[in-house]
């Protein structure tokens, strides 16, 4: 339900993930954040992502980075994603893990 993940992003349970051809496991992360000010909307989180935040064995090397907005607001989730010097994205989706999950 949207506020089970409501819940998740406001407690570090959700991150997004940027594949590409190039690297197909991810190249960029972001953990999504609460941003807790009700003078923007009712629900508003944020990301900023980047290779330097992906997990695992293989360190990513990019020049990529994403950001992304989601809002909640009744019961609908808008949101838009934004990536700069990224090259073949083949997925951009979210995980339900925290930061310091591979």
């Amino acid at each position: 339900s949207l506020d089970e993940l409501i819940g998740l992003f406001e407690n570090d349970g959700i991150y997004l993930n940027v594949h590409t051809e190039g690297n197909p496991p991810g190249e960029v992360r972001g953990q999504i954040v609460d941003i807790p000010d009700a003078n923007i909307v009712d629900e508003f989180f944020l990301t900023v992502g980047s290779g330097g935040q992906m997990r695992g064995p293989n360190p990513v090397t990019t020049d990529a980075t994403c950001s992304a907005s989601l809002r909640a607001k009744g019961s609908n989730l808008k949101y838009k994603v934004k990536c700069y010097n990224i090259v073949g994205i083949t997925q951009v989706h979210l995980h339900l893990a925290t930061s310091q999950a591979n």
